[in-house]
Parts: C-alpha cells; sequence; structure tokens
C-alpha cells in the first residue's frame, strides 16, 4: 500500500507544470531558426504577444530598433549574441519619444508600468534624437532611459544606456536619466554602463534599489548634472563596487558643494555605499540629511568644488576610505542642510591626501568620533568651521 501511495503521488507530481513550464521564447529579428512562434519585427510586438500569467522571454537580435517600449506584464526582456555581434540596440522613433505614458512629463524609453517582476539584460538603450522639448503643459519633462514604476520590480543586468536629455548639447534641459527607479519599485542594477546624460545615472525616488558594479561615465563639462547614483526621499538599498567618473556642471548648481558621484537624502533606511571608485566630480559621496549610513573602503578622487565625503547627518560611519586631492575637506561634517543637526558621526581610519581640511567639522555639531585616520599634505588636519581658507 505504502509503495503505491508513493507511486500515486509520484504521477500526480510528474503532471503538474511547473510556474514556468508553459514559457514561451518570443524571438525578434531573424538571427536564429526558431520558426513557433514566428519571429517578430518590433520588441513591442513580442512583448504584446507574451503571456500575462509570466515566465516568457522576448529574445532580441542584434540589430536597431527604433522604438518607445511600454511593459506591463512580467516577462525577460534580452539581447541575443548571434552572427559575431552582441549589439541589439533600442533607439529613438523617427518621430522622436512620447512624453505621455501616463505618466505627465515624463517620457520614458522603456517603462515598466505595473507591479509586475521585469527582467533587462545584455542590450542597449539610446535615446539620440529623442526630439523632446524641455517642458509641456505638465512641466518640465524628465526623460529616462529605463523606468520602473508602480512598485514594479526585477534586474537591469549588462545593458548599456545613453543619451538621455532634451535639447541640444551642450545646451540642453537637465532633465535626463539613465535609469530610474520610482514609486515604491524594487530593483537590481548590475554591471552595466550609463553615460551621457544632463541630470544622472542611476536615480531612486521613493524605492529600493541595489547598484552593484556599474559602470557610470558624466559628460564632463555641462549644465544640469545633479549626481552619477542618487537615493532620494524615502528611498533604501545599497550601492557598492560602482566605477563613477566625470562630472562636472557648468556653473555649479544642485547644491554649493556641487554635482557628486553619490548621493543619499532623507533615505528611508541605511544604506551601505561601499568599495566605488569614484573620480573627477565636484563631490565624492554627500549626506543630506541622511542617518545612520555606512561609508567604507571608497576610493575618491578629484573632487573639484568641495570634499570628498560630505556629512549632514547623524550616527553615519565613515570608515576605511582613501580620498585624495579634495578642493575643500577630505571628510567635512555640516549642519546646515535642511536645518538639521550633524552629531555622533565617525569618521575613522581613512587615508585622505592633498586637500585644505583634512576633516571640516561644523562648530554647531557634536559628539563625533574622529580618530585614526592617516592625512597627508593638508593645510589643516582637522579644523573646525564651515569653510577652509
Amino acid at each position: 500500500m505504502t509503495a503505491l501511495r508513493i507511486a500515486f503521488l509520484s504521477i500526480v507530481v510528474l503532471a503538474l507544470p511547473s510556474a514556468n513550464a508553459w514559457a514561451i521564447r518570443l524571438v525578434v529579428g531573424n538571427c536564429t531558426t526558431q520558426t513557433r512562434p514566428a519571429p517578430f519585427a518590433t520588441i513591442q510586438a513580442a512583448i504584446n504577444a507574451a503571456q500575462v500569467t509570466g515566465g516568457d522571454t522576448v529574445a532580441v537580435c542584434p540589430g536597431t530598433y527604433p522604438e518607445q517600449i511600454v511593459i506591463s506584464i512580467p516577462l525577460t526582456l534580452s539581447g541575443l549574441n548571434a552572427n559575431n555581434s552582441s549589439a541589439p540596440v533600442i533607439t529613438s522613433p523617427p518621430v522622436g519619444l512620447a512624453a505621455s505614458l501616463g505618466f505627465g512629463s515624463l517620457a520614458a524609453h522603456v517603462a515598466v508600468t505595473n507591479p509586475v517582476n521585469v527582467n533587462i539584460n545584455n542590450l542597449a538603450i539610446d535615446s539620440a534624437g529623442n526630439n523632446l522639448p524641455c517642458a509641456n503643459s505638465s512641466g518640465n519633462i524628465s526623460i529616462f532611459g529605463i523606468a520602473y514604476t508602480a512598485r514594479s520590480s526585477g534586474t537591469v543586468k549588462n545593458v548599456a544606456v545613453r543619451n538621455q536629455f532634451g535639447g541640444t548639447p551642450p545646451n540642453t534641459c537637465g532633465t535626463g536619466l539613465s535609469i530610474g527607479i520610482i514609486e515604491g519599485s524594487n530593483v537590481a542594477i548590475q554591471s552595466s554602463m550609463m553615460e551621457q546624460f544632463d541630470f544622472g545615472g542611476v536615480y531612486v525616488l521613493g524605492a529600493n534599489a541595489s547598484v552593484l558594479n556599474n559602470m557610470i561615465m558624466g559628460p564632463g563639462v555641462g549644465t544640469g548634472f545633479t549626481n552619477l547614483i542618487s537615493f532620494y526621499d524615502g528611498s533604501s538599498g545599497y550601492a557598492t563596487g560602482n566605477r563613477l567618473i566625470d562630472l562636472n556642471s557648468a556653473p555649479v548648481n544642485n547644491s554649493p558643494i556641487g554635482s557628486c558621484g553619490i548621493a543619499l537624502q532623507k533615505n528611508a533606511k541605511p544604506i551601505e555605499v561601499s568599495n566605488n571608485t569614484i573620480g573627477s566630480t565636484q563631490c565624492g559621496i554627500a549626506l543630506y540629511g541622511s542617518n545612520g549610513n555606512s561609508i567604507t573602503g571608497n576610493q575618491i578622487f578629484g573632487s573639484s568644488v568641495s570634499d570628498g565625503i560630505y556629512l549632514c547627518g547623524n550616527t553615519n560611519i565613515v570608515t576605511g576610505n582613501t580620498i585624495a586631492s579634495s578642493a575643500i575637506a577630505g571628510v567635512e561634517i555640516d549642519s546646515t542642510c535642511f536645518g538639521l543637526t550633524a552629531n555622533h558621526n565617525t569618521v575613522q581610519n581613512n587615508v585622505i591626501n592633498h586637500t585644505c581640511a583634512g576633516i571640516l567639522v561644523d562648530p554647531s555639531s557634536s559628539g563625533h568620533t574622529l580618530d585614526g585616520n592617516s592625512i597627508f599634505n593638508a593645510t589643516y588636519n582637522q579644523l573646525v568651521g564651515y569653510t577652509c581658507p
């Protein structure tokens, strides 16, 4: 009887399909021999044919696809490596990008619009020729290469995102972002490349993001730049192992300290910022009204306007960082942002070289631990004040 019961259960288990048993691959282009289903001419057509239950993969052949993409069901959008090429590129349609898509003044080249899981891998998004003005009747138009909205989730891996700006460079609108994670979404961004934008690389607003091992390169001198990675207002997550370089807005905007490699502002939970390399920006890492974060093991050089690390917040831990060539301070503690406090921060075991002040401390702040740092070639190793002469 026991053997019979086991055999019966085995038959039942084998008869039940797994969650992905009926998943299909929908090919875009003509680089495979697949005939069922027949290849699609456009990415959007393949997405529209995917099952709403999820699990399908839209596989894109190398080539150029002038489309604006909307994804509202769970799926994987992935580029193929075929015929000695690994370059499927989504470009702007001939008429440019639209700023409607249910987002008012937001134009997303690839948009995830429902609370579903979407993975985007192995392809490029190039928004050059988007033909967008700086504003419409709803206000300034924000341009995203990829946007996750509406509590969506997923991964972005091995993508290249570029040319997110309105107007004509160098006189652009200052509203272009490579990847935006907003409206409570939860996304991992990994091993990707972002460049040529006029507002930022990764922008997280009221959402959660894991930003790991990406390379982000700003366009050098221009107008409108904010930060290469931003966690703003109610966000959470971490930024680890990223390589960030070349951000120098002119004139200096965003804040008195300038445009930064990584910025945290009023985040919902402590964020780990670790083992990133940040070079040739106006400031390295900035915390605005941000508490309890861990800033460790970063290499920061060439902060041309202000500080390697700027702290406006409480109980932050800054340890094991290497900071070189900052215009004002290697580490600055300042309580003037948002009228908040900056107390009980720990700055220990950092190496700081070539700056005006190794550590600059706001005289109205207190309770800091500032020891074990190795400071070289600083006019003042430690200075109490609001600026360095």
